[in-house]
């Protein structure tokens, strides 16, 4: 087994800058303002098989071992950015390209980041797929389908480690898929119903056992906290460093990193917990918006609203809520609660309840079971009045009710950090963007067709390198989009290590020529006779029996129009032109084909050449 491993030793001002115009495959990779760390590159397939050559459109695992020279490791804080780089005429040398993307945040359009925000579906038919919503259009399919045995139970995604974890109730497993596409495997096993899912941090991830657990697996998928629960469906809301599992007729609280008990919170028949912040929960009951802190959790203090609240939603530091209400005349609201000063900041009328809805930074985003758009709330712009901080952006797909829709999570996801969020209408094939602020346009930031089913259900999956324990190798997942020569261009930052290492990769076919007509007058005869040759014609394609033709004059005294037989199988096309002037002609294909006109001159017999 072959594997292919490069180290390349940065020394401090190591000159290893190649020219602009050298050759590309002959460059030694390079180096800036070194801080004096090697980094060595191993490249694997999913199953961790080492590999001697880059397949197009595979993914493939990338791993980078930094190290001091004298054998010691990296510092602990060390945060590499990496990215698959184009290599060809014209590009910039490595130097150039870390310094690029360190003034702007992101790489070339041509060259493929490994870190970002990626929107991983889930569709009806069972199969994951990841895309991102900022490449260019023909880029924006990060991984194909890849089919899953069944349904799963819930779908999360684990950003330290790069997988999307998914639960299999009927097999009492979570299984796990490498992002962007990868071969799933088992990767908790013996866990009873497994339902709910939520990452933690540290590589961890909460699972929620219907049978009557709350699970905390670490990054191995090995249980180390197991919390007793009432038997029945287990929900999970996260309140920033904390998690709420509402299972049973109670809500507990516990630490998200460690799975430490917080709080207990003892539920009333008619009570339902709707959210929860970093230090309490949200619930409603008797049509009241409550809240309970994690000190006292028996004591619910209301939150006034007009009407009958149907639901709620908070944002993840807990400063800002929402809550859809009904009064008695039937009429909906929507209005936006200020938690921090316990006050309700704005009010509306609405034709509904919001169907789901997220908090970003200073922006709401609410999606509606009836209409066909997303209703942006910018929080901040609130003191200047709804005129200047509501808007509707109209989604460019329109499939039906939401509510007659199949899904199994949720259908819009936020892209923090940015104030953006992913959208998909339920029953729709169309991933939509859509960013806060008040007052701008009311068309989505971009509207994505997918492949294959209708989602079901989304999440974000924020790429990175992800970091092992020891802390000195970073891996990766990536596929290379099309051919030619690639490299994986690494930087540390301003006065670190700046690398481009090369990747195996076939050559980049040449393209094939395109299709060219020739044409000339052929001497002799009563009639004038034109000959037309079609060069560089592809093989895929039968010659036609007959070509239509356009004879066009270049002083423009006539325009003819002709049909060219071929009499001998590898001759070219003719056609006989009666009564031709001397001069020249542009000579074209009359049936629609894209060729290049050719120019063809006939002299005058009774003057020299």
């Amino acid at each position: 087994m072959y594997a292919l491993t490069r180290a390349v030793a940065l020394g401090a001002w190591l000159a290893l800058a190649a020219g602009a115009g050298a050759e590309p495959a002959a460059r030694a990779p390079e180096a800036t303002r070194s801080d004096g760390l090697s980094v060595s590159l191993a490249l694997t397939d999913l199953d961790g098989q080492a590999i001697d050559r880059i397949a197009t459109a595979e993914s493939f695992r990338i791993t980078l071992r930094f190290s001091e020279p004298s054998g010691g490791g990296p510092p602990r804080d060390l945060n590499p950015v990496a990215w698959l780089r184009r290599v060809g005429a014209g590009q910039p040398a490595c130097q150039d390209a870390a310094r690029a993307l360190r003034v702007t945040g992101r790489p070339s359009p041509d060259d493929v980041p490994l870190a970002g925000l990626s929107v991983v579906t889930l569709d009806d038919g069972n199969r994951l797929a990841s895309i991102d919503p900022h490449r260019p259009a023909s880029a924006r399919i990060v991984s194909g389908l890849v089919a899953l045995d069944e349904a799963p139970g819930a779908l999360a995604v684990q950003p330290d480690l790069g997988l999307a974890l998914f639960s299999r109730p009927s097999q009492g497993d979570v299984m796990a898929m490498p992002l962007p596409a990868g071969r799933p495997r088992v990767w908790a096993a013996g866990l009873g119903r497994p339902g709910a899912i939520v990452a933690g941090t540290g590589g961890r991830a909460w699972v929620g056992d219907d049978g009557g657990r709350a699970l905390l697996l670490d990054a191995a998928g090995r249980v180390v906290v197991s919390h007793p629960l009432e038997p029945g469906r287990v929900r999970f809301m996260v309140g920033g460093p904390t998690l709420a599992v509402a299972g049973g007729g109670a809500v507990r609280k516990f630490d998200r990193a460690t799975g430490t008990p917080l709080a207990t919170y003892p539920l009333a028949s008619d009570e339902t917990a709707v959210a929860a912040t970093p230090d309490a929960l949200l619930t409603i009951a008797g049509g009241r918006l409550t809240r309970r802190f994690d000190d006292a959790p028996d004591a619910a203090g209301r939150l006034d609203l007009p009407g009958h609240v149907l639901a709620a939603a908070v944002d993840p530091a807990g400063r800002w809520a929402l809550a859809a209400a009904r009064d008695a005349s039937g009429r909906h609201a929507i209005h936006v609660l200020d938690l921090a000063r316990a006050r309700r900041v704005y009010g509306a009328e609405a034709p509904e309840s919001f169907d789901e809805a997220v908090i970003v930074g200073q922006a709401a985003f609410l999606t509606w079971r009836s209409r066909p758009v997303v209703t942006v709330i910018d929080l901040a712009a609130l003191a200047s009045g709804p005129d200047a901080a509501v808007r509707d952006v109209r989604l460019a797909e329109w499939p039906g009710n939401a509510a007659q829709a199949v899904r199994t999570g949720p259908m819009i996801v936020s892209l923090a950090p940015l104030t953006a969020v992913a959208v998909v209408r339920p029953g729709g094939r169309t991933l939509h963007t859509v960013t806060g602020g008040g007052g701008l346009s009311s068309a989505a930031m971009s509207a994505i067709s997918l492949k294959g089913a209708p989602p079901v259900a989304l999440a974000l999956h924020p790429r990175s390198l992800v970091r092992n324990a020891a802390g000195d190798v970073f891996e990766g997942i990536a596929r290379l989009p099309r051919g030619g020569t690639w490299e994986v261009a690494v930087t540390t930052g301003i006065g670190g290590t700046t690398a481009c290492l090369p990747l195996p990769t076939d050559p980049e076919p040449e393209p094939a020529p395109a299709p060219r007509l020739a044409a000339a007058f052929e001497p002799g005869g009563s009639a004038t006779r034109l000959a037309v040759w079609l060069e560089h014609w592809p093989a895929h394609r039968p010659l036609p029996a007959r070509l239509p033709l356009r004879i066009v004059a270049l002083d423009g005294s006539s325009v003819r129009l002709a049909e060219a037989a071929r009499p001998a199988p590898d001759g070219p096309f003719r056609a006989d032109l009666p009564s031709a002037a001397a001069g020249s002609y542009v000579v074209s294909l009359g049936g629609g084909e894209e060729i290049r006109p050719a120019l063809a001159v006939l002299p005058d017999p009774g003057r020299p050449r």
